[in-house]
């Protein structure tokens, strides 16, 4: 059967690690399945905008964004996005601000901090985030979310949303929030309405 796509996670696969440089032969090696007509997707918990270990280095056909909550062309034009609810979104915000856990929310346009904890300032100096920036919009609504604390925090959050919302161990101090039935499997799915690529 004939390879039409490819698809990549980033940390830890083209990347020898979280933050670490993309690896010179997963260079090498987009490129040529690039050159052979096959396309390159990468799929990532990251923004389709926030990838700097890949930037001026490899460039995806597409990006299943934010763990599938955004899909967009290589251009960065988004061509389908999952919007969270926004009454989800505020109660996610009340109860990390009760219990001091670290949450940023990730936003077609950029990622914004909504609890500001100190644990989070590497991470949000390696994503060349200001700490105390919410979205200069009050009316919009972010497709995901990243919590920053302990395991135990994690949990609590997982627990306390456990209907609506996915809590995903994205290592170190970070964890992802994503909506329930949302992933990079839906992505996927945008890819083939796409392109007609299908998962065979």
């Amino acid at each position: 059967m004939e390879i039409k796509a490819v698809i990549f996670d980033v940390d830890s696969t083209l990347t020898s690690g979280i933050n670490e440089p993309v690896v010179e032969s997963a260079i090498e090696a987009c490129r040529l399945l690039q050159e052979k007509g096959i396309k390159v997707i990468i799929a990532s918990g990251r923004p389709h905008y926030g990838i700097p270990s890949i930037e001026g280095k490899i460039f995806p056909d597409y990006y299943i964004a934010c763990n599938g909550h955004i899909f967009a062309d290589k251009e960065l034009n988004v061509l389908d996005v999952k919007y969270i609810d926004r009454d989800l979104f505020e109660k996610i915000n009340d109860y990390c601000q009760k219990h001091n856990i670290g949450v940023f929310w990730k936003y077609v346009d950029g990622c914004y901090v909504n609890v500001y904890i100190d644990k989070m300032k590497p991470i949000l100096a390696s994503l060349k985030m200001n700490p105390y920036d919410k979205h200069p919009n009050l009316k919009a609504l972010p497709v995901a979310g990243a919590l920053v604390g302990t395991k135990q925090e994690m949990e609590m959050v997982q627990a306390e949303f456990e209907k609506e919302i996915d809590v995903i161990d994205g290592g170190y101090i970070l964890f992802d929030l994503d909506q329930k039935g949302v992933s990079k499997k839906t992505g996927m799915e945008m890819l083939e309405k796409v392109t007609g690529i299908k998962p065979q």
